[in-house]
């Protein structure tokens, strides 16, 4: 009986203990511009939540879209976040984010090309602790173009989705995965 007691106090209390159930609620991407470095950072940001157990820090499928103005060459230059192997907070490796093919000039955007940046899943990566208000460098990109205030993260709901007639079915909606496949991205107006 004890120990049938015990249990039931240990897992009440396991349940509601935050770290066992902390998990980020809700993120954001942030692309800033390095004018000394003259490229661009890409940040998460963290809405919502926390995560410091292992399960709820490794990196999920994700996309980071960037649109720029056409004819402008764009490449990851520098991975930051998050490491290979880290579930012990010991990773030094960042996990290779990787350029998927664009969409150069598309018919509702012609002015405009359409690039996603994916994690590459395997080795598996994690975050270190994460919390509300964190804001955590991704990668860079080197985006050579003559008008920077051209480029810009994919906007969710206002630019052109995958059902639009010359968008060839691709998804450009920003998305972020994190301690699972839920969708944590949100977009912030």
């Amino acid at each position: 009986m004890i120990k049938k007691l015990s249990l039931f106090f240990l897992l009440c209390f396991g349940l509601s203990y935050p770290a066992l159930k902390a998990q980020v609620l809700a993120a954001n991407y942030e692309l800033v511009y390095d004018e000394k470095e003259k490229h661009f950072d890409v940040y998460l940001v963290v809405l919502e939540g926390s995560a410091t157990t292992t399960r709820h820090r490794v990196q999920f499928n994700s996309q980071v879209s960037i649109i720029v103005p056409t004819g402008a060459m764009v490449e990851v230059v520098q991975n930051h976040n998050p490491f290979q192997d880290n579930q012990q907070y010991k990773g030094t490796k960042p996990l290779i984010w990787e350029l998927v093919k664009p969409l150069i000039a598309p018919m509702p955007s012609p002015k405009n090309d359409f690039y996603a940046v994916r994690p590459v899943l395997f080795p598996s990566s994690f975050y270190n602790d994460v919390n509300q208000g964190d804001k955590i460098k991704l990668f860079t990109l080197n985006i050579t173009t003559d008008n920077i205030k051209g480029v810009r993260l994919f906007n969710n709901g206002v630019d052109p989705g995958p059902e639009v007639t010359g968008m060839l079915g691709r998804d450009f909606n920003n998305g972020f995965c994190m301690g699972g496949p839920a969708q944590l991205y949100k977009k912030v107006d």
